[in-house]
């Protein structure tokens, strides 16, 4: 039986990690995290790094010791059954659902800020070349996928660069204001609620299980690439949420690295910036809408999403890639209707992300060998249900509840047929 060649070593596993984690939301969350907390921010983030670290670890021990080739919702069917399979496949649908169209807002609020376009036309633009991009060349999307990675990765760290260097300080970044009264007292509690927002930005370790098997040496290499990755994608963000502080008010917004550099370069910098973030976020949404469509593709030809998405149309599945379209549109449209704003979609799609990670946190709880590994796991169980707690908010909370119910529905349909 083939099988698929191990390939990664320590560096090139390491840079596949960080070109995935490292998305596309880091454009925009530094903004709405300040826009919510001001300068605390920064220990926001902090937070969020240190909630992450149970999970990264116990990610490590899965991927280096149980290497599984078809990502997290097979893991989870394995170590508890096909139910949770499509449980897990349902949840990852629901983020993908409303993180991808916010991510196309965020293209469109680039290019709101540098040409005055209108944000929800622009998104929905957007969402439709993606599709319409899949349609003409679906074998050149993971590869337009890591060039936008790259091209992210170096994009944001020049922002980085210039943002301190050239753009007058606020005053804003100090011990004194980030570690104020007002952040560390009675509103710190309050401000938690941004931790699930920002945890966005730290979705993507689930890489790591569906990558184990493609590894050299896997015990070894695999957590070397997924702590080093964990520690650059970390000072990145940190760095991030820092240069927007240092911009000042002006940046705590949708688009907070357009505008940063216009009072230095002029306005066309910011027009040239916006149009670099909404080229690559476009290449980005391509790539993910690729692997989603397959994805709904797969789910519906095992019989847990409607049949008349289990077509192909010269090999494409066509009716998969036009409904998630659909779906992206009418999701950007109940958000310019200011029925949802922005960072409650990233919110509602992290959710998503953190009850799959705590799926994968009782795997690591049932199966991985020795009490310290355990421990770990039940640790990692922990951080998930605090930035639950976090949320503040139960309607927020009902969304992944939802979604894993019409999973677990989905199953017992399919189950009652057979």
């Amino acid at each position: 039986m083939d099988q698929l060649k191990a390939t990664f070593g320590p560096i090139s596993g390491t840079l596949m990690m960080l070109n995935i984690v490292l998305g596309a939301s880091l454009f925009i969350l530094p903004g709405l995290a300040a826009q919510q907390t001001g300068p605390a921010s920064i220990l926001y983030w902090l937070l969020a790094i240190l909630l992450s670290v149970p999970l990264l670890v116990v990610f490590c021990l899965l991927a280096a010791r149980r290497p599984c080739s078809g990502g997290v919702a097979h893991l989870v069917g394995a170590a508890f059954g096909a139910r949770f399979f499509v449980i897990a496949s349902y949840l990852f649908l629901g983020a993908v659902m409303l993180g991808l169209p916010a991510i196309a807002l965020s293209a469109g609020y680039a290019l709101q800020a540098g040409f005055g376009l209108d944000a929800g036309f622009s998104a929905g633009l957007i969402i439709t070349l993606a599709i319409a991009a899949n349609f003409l060349t679906p074998k050149r999307a993971s590869q337009f996928g890591s060039a936008a990675s790259i091209l992210s990765i170096s994009l944001l760290v020049a922002l980085i660069v210039c943002g301190f260097i050239v753009t007058p300080s606020s005053g804003l970044l100090s011990v004194e204001e980030v570690f104020s009264e007002r952040s560390l007292g009675a509103e710190f509690r309050v401000g938690l609620s941004v931790i699930p927002l920002i945890f966005f930005a730290f979705t993507g370790w689930e890489v790591a299980i569906s990558l184990g098997g493609e590894f050299k040496k896997p015990k070894k290499n695999v957590p070397i690439a997924i702590i080093a990755s964990f520690i650059m994608a970390s000072i990145l963000y940190l760095l991030c949420a820092m240069v927007v502080v240092h911009a000042g008010v002006s940046a705590f917004n949708e688009a907070p690295f357009v505008g940063m550099l216009a009072p230095v370069f002029g306005a066309f910098s910011s027009q040239l910036i916006a149009s670099f973030i909404a080229g690559l976020l476009t290449i980005n949404l391509f790539a993910a809408i690729w692997s989603v469509s397959r994805m709904m593709y797969s789910i519906s030809e095992q019989g847990f999403l409607p049949a008349s998405l289990n077509v192909l149309s010269r090999s494409l599945p066509a009716r998969a890639l036009l409904l998630f379209g659909a779906i992206g549109l009418m999701m950007i449209g109940v958000h310019e209707v200011k029925f949802i704003a922005i960072d409650t979609m990233f919110t509602l799609a992290s959710l998503n992300f953190l009850c799959l990670y705590g799926l994968v946190a009782f795997v690591g709880l049932l199966h991985l060998k020795g009490n310290f590994q355990r421990l770990l796991s039940a640790i990692a169980i922990a951080s998930v249900a605090a930035i639950m707690v976090m949320t503040q908010s139960l309607p927020t909370l009902s969304y992944p509840l939802i979604i894993a119910s019409a999973g677990w529905l989905a199953f017992t349909l399919h189950k009652d047929k057979d």
